[in-house]
């Protein structure tokens, strides 16, 4: 049988700590299964390293769906952010607003290691199994917009304050309807934390006899979708004749309504309002048109602090803590405070931004 010479075989691997391994030996089939080690060694480090292969920390970003225009202006804050900290942004988006699509990418996104998700949910029950295995996994979880249950994340990135949204919007349909007459909901998905939130405190409002003269008839969901919400306008206005007011809180479903309204003629008794994009609201915005006024925040700025809370975290400036301190750049400083459920947030600004026809001209320019 054929001798083999001695051999020295030296594993040098690279990780985050650094590892060089050598070893002698005179045995061909020793050294072959130690090169084969050696291999699952250099794997296991690589994937135990959550940066790109460029070193960069990679911060990824899910939002609800593609082709979403309010969700594209929050991405592009996001994205100018992490890039002008050095790292890289990865930006995922469901073909559709599902909690399971959102689920696959949060299961690409472990799998692949990277440092933070930043997240919109589709569902806060759906989502918590996925979100919690990633935390598992050493990334920082946090959501925005819609809220992830507490246990499944760090931090909440909360656009406004609930109430002070219910309460804007509620006032808003007061003064629109003269305080009277039949109103309904246009929703996203039956899921939706943020909307949820929102309609529970309208409705509570609504309960307290603070609005005596509105009575709500009917929530119904279009699903972000322009078809579907449209097609559920249309049913509220063939089904509800005497309705005067349709709240739609939903930037992806309010242009369907507005739309709705205008193309059946009846935006002389019927209007709406509620939460939209300027430049997607411009068309119908007036005191004769479909919708008299409606609110909405800074886009870009969600967008900013969240990429700034993301960095904070994997940096280890903040762990999501009740009482910590943010500090976001030029954007200033913003404590962490509690949520309602039981969990933490920072909340970008008090009052939503006032869209009217005075100043619509100059704000659809802007987003």
């Amino acid at each position: 049988m054929k001798k083999f010479k001695p051999v020295w075989l030296v594993f040098v691997l690279q990780s985050s700590k650094g590892v060089v391994i050598l070893v002698r030996k005179n045995n061909f089939f020793v050294v072959v299964k130690l090169v084969c080690m050696g291999v699952m060694f250099a794997a296991f480090f690589v994937g135990c390293n959550n940066s790109g292969n460029d070193g960069r920390p990679r911060h990824a970003i899910v939002v609800k769906s593609q082709s979403n225009s309010y969700f594209e202006r929050i991405i592009e804050g996001f994205t100018a952010v992490v890039e002008q900290q050095g790292a890289a942004a990865i930006v995922k988006a469901p073909s559709r607003a599902t909690a399971e699509e959102q689920i696959t990418i949060i299961n690409s996104l472990i799998t692949d290691g990277v440092d933070s998700i930043s997240i919109a949910t589709n569902s806060e029950s759906a989502l918590a199994p996925v979100l919690s295995r990633a935390i598992e996994q050493g990334i920082k979880v946090q959501s925005f917009d819609s809220a992830a249950y507490p246990a499944s994340r760090a931090l909440h990135v909360n656009q406004a304050d609930a109430k002070i949204i219910a309460r804007t919007l509620m006032d808003a349909a007061a003064d629109i309807t003269g305080g009277s007459g039949q109103i309904a909901i246009m929703s996203t998905t039956t899921q939706a934390n943020n909307q949820n939130r929102w309609i529970a405190a309208m409705r509570a409002l609504l309960e307290a006899g603070e609005y005596p003269g509105l009575m709500l008839v009917s929530i119904v969901y279009g699903k972000d979708d322009y078809d579907i919400t449209y097609e559920r306008t249309q049913f509220l206005i063939d089904t509800f004749p005497e309705l005067v007011l349709i709240i739609a809180p939903t930037a992806a479903g309010i242009p369907a309504v507005a739309a709705c309204i205008t193309n059946n003629g009846v935006e002389y008794r019927l209007r709406v309002t509620g939460l939209g994009m300027p430049s997607q609201m411009a068309q119908f915005i007036g005191a004769d048109k479909a919708c008299p006024y409606m609110f909405l925040w800074d886009l870009d700025e969600v967008g900013k602090l969240t990429a700034y809370s993301a960095i904070a975290l994997v940096d280890g400036a903040i762990s999501g803590e009740v009482g910590e301190r943010l500090t976001a750049g030029e954007m200033g400083e913003y404590f962490i405070t509690s949520d309602p459920f039981g969990g933490s947030e920072i909340v970008l600004q008090a009052m939503p931004i006032r869209f009217d026809e005075s100043n619509i001209g100059y704000w659809k320019e802007i987003y």
